[in-house]
């Protein structure tokens, strides 16, 4: 006798109930899947993301991790300002107190943010982010942004100092005319294809954060879009990058640049942050140290910043994973209930196949059987919706969520987990098994009503 050959086609003759019994499996596996996909993707966003910045420089107020979700991930708004003054000593190898930090900084980034342009922030920052900046190393091989559309904006370290150092002097900083040369903007992969910007597009760019959409646009701000990043599956798809002197010449950030009664204008200028990268790890922690006593800005290093963030997540997703183990048992139940319920219109059926001398055990198996497929085929249809909603609302989820996720991202956690809804279902069906095994043979071989 064979009892898959059976078993299959009892899930064929009870269609209807095998279809949603399976479904209901399936949605509560494809939510645990989700779950998991959903949290091990943004756990690899997060740990990728940060390997280009060794330390983010911010204000010295708030939490360490605040300079590194605004900068980073472009989360939240900057509180206070970084003297302009402490971005030009890191960017020249300076130290304020015993350090010298000459070849212990590969790079320092300026940033200034208070902009955006329809909910994604403007950036001001130097043309280093595309000549110094990288993402990641191939060997030996540094990967720098790399670009789908047009070429970087023409704004580097020494143009900023120049514009620093004329400041009070120029012009253009008093009228809120901002030069032609200045209104180029490079812009993120998401920006690109959300806004419908392409290179040699124009946008005006709107005064206050990003959580601020507001109409109050800067016209005389107008850019150009001159180059369009390739996709990096980071905060940098969303991203749109300026000119610092255009950021600072604009009217409304004039006040930025000067404070009455001072003198030294760089000290004057208030940096958003500064993306640092050292040659080492352990030049990060000497430079973290540093900055203890450094009274108007703090060095966050980015990889301990973010495992304390994935520490809170890890205690969120922790309840979020008990509340699916609850729906994934309560779905299994459904296996029980099924299986339990066709046992009286069974009880023929079974008593014939025990008259044909089927034993006990066969019977048992049978209904085991049924259970396992049922469990099995609708574990691995909940990986598969899983997997198929990813897929339909990726770009829903990377605009709210604001990272990508990979779709195809299989892991062998998923194998693991349609093995144990299988093993769920035929623990559920062992009940109904039972129940099969006792039938009584001879009152059960008449018809039934």
């Amino acid at each position: 006798m064979n009892l898959i050959h059976i078993s299959l086609r009892n899930v064929r003759v009870r269609l209807l109930s095998t279809a949603l019994t399976t479904l209901s499996i399936a949605m509560g596996t494809a939510l645990m899947a989700t779950m998991w996909l959903m949290i091990a993707e943004a756990e690899k966003k997060f740990r990728t993301s940060i390997e280009a910045y060794t330390m983010v420089v911010g204000p010295n107020s708030g939490s360490s991790l605040d300079p590194v979700l605004n900068t980073v991930f472009n989360l939240g708004i900057s509180e206070g300002v970084v003297p302009y003054s402490v971005y030009h000593d890191l960017h020249d190898g300076k130290g304020r107190d015993s350090l010298r930090m000459k070849g212990l900084v590969v790079y320092a980034i300026p940033q200034a943010r208070g902009d955006n342009y329809r909910g994604m922030p403007v950036i001001g920052t130097t043309d280093e982010m595309f000549s110094l900046f990288y993402t990641r190393k191939e060997g030996d091989e540094k990967v720098h942004l790399r670009f789908a559309q047009g070429e970087p904006f023409a704004f580097g370290h020494e143009d900023l100092e120049e514009f620093v150092a004329t400041a009070l002097e120029n012009d253009s900083t008093d009228d809120g005319h901002v030069p032609d040369r200045w209104r180029r903007a490079v812009i993120g992969d998401q920006v690109s294809r959300r806004l419908g910007l392409t290179a040699g597009d124009r946008f005006v760019p709107n005064h206050g954060p990003v959580e601020e959409i507001t109409a109050d646009a800067h016209d005389e701000a107008e850019c150009v879009v001159a180059g369009v990043l390739e996709r990096t599956g980071s905060a940098l798809d969303r991203s749109i990058f300026v000119p610092m002197s255009m950021f600072f010449a604009i009217g409304k950030h004039k006040d930025n640049l000067v404070r009455p009664g001072q003198e030294q204008i760089s000290d004057n200028i208030g940096l958003s942050a500064i993306i640092v990268r050292t040659a080492v790890l352990t030049g990060a922690q000497k430079l973290r140290y540093e900055f203890q006593s450094w009274p108007d800005a703090q060095g966050a290093l980015t990889f301990n910043e973010v495992l304390k963030l994935l520490e809170i997540i890890g205690n969120t997703t922790a309840i979020l994973e008990v509340i699916s183990y609850i729906v994934l048992l309560v779905a299994a139940s459904t296996v029980l209930l099924a299986l339990y319920n066709t046992m009286n219109e069974r009880r023929r059926e079974i008593a014939i196949m025990r008259a044909l001398g089927a034993r006990r055990g066969q019977i048992s198996g049978i209904i085991l059987a049924e259970a396992l497929l049922i469990s099995l085929c609708a574990g691995v249809l909940g990986v598969l919706i899983c997997h198929g909603t990813v897929f339909v609302l990726q770009e829903y989820i990377e605009g709210k969520a604001g990272m990508s996720v990979d779709w195809l991202a299989f892991s062998s956690k998923e194998l693991f987990l349609i093995l144990g809804v299988g093993a769920l279902g035929s623990v559920a069906g062992i009940l109904p098994a039972l129940k099969a095994a006792r039938v009584p043979v001879t009152e059960n071989l008449g018809p039934t009503s």
